[in-house]
């Protein structure tokens, strides 16, 4: 089974745009924040969002939905991964190690960034950080 997810997508399965909306620990999700407050109490969120062998399994499930994503990805196409996280192991880790990984990847700046209410993530223009504090909007990358 693992050789067979590994096999090349045949052309008729690659696509120009690529969206991968990762599962992410939510810590920027005003909503999610709010959960935890109401339902489990915020003290809570350490445990079950940051404990150290939880972010490693969904840092691993966020690399393996990048490279999939990627794989499926037309030569000159576009992908955006995504999460609701302020981490930089839920982003700007994950997109590192794609461009590590995959010497045909590399970042391009957004067209039209100036217009958005955001910041650079740290691996410069190609990488967008939303927060609420400047886009009035959950916390976003």
């Amino acid at each position: 089974a693992a050789a067979a997810a590994a096999a090349e997508p045949s052309e008729k399965d690659r696509f120009d745009r690529v969206l991968v909306d990762a599962e992410c620990t939510h810590d920027g999700s005003v909503k999610h924040i709010a959960k935890f407050a109401a339902v489990w109490g915020l003290d809570s969120m350490g445990e079950r969002c940051f404990d150290p062998a939880k972010l490693a399994a969904l840092q691993g499930l966020q690399r393996g939905l990048l490279l999939n994503g990627f794989r499926h990805l037309r030569c000159g196409g576009t992908l955006v991964y995504s999460t609701c996280s302020f981490t930089a192991a839920q982003n700007e880790e994950v997109v590192q190690f794609l461009l590590d990984s995959d010497p045909s990847a590399r970042l391009v700046p957004v067209p039209g960034r100036e217009r958005f209410p955001c910041s650079d993530g740290s691996l410069g223009p190609g990488t967008l950080r939303f927060d609420p504090a400047r886009s009035g909007s959950s916390g976003l990358f």
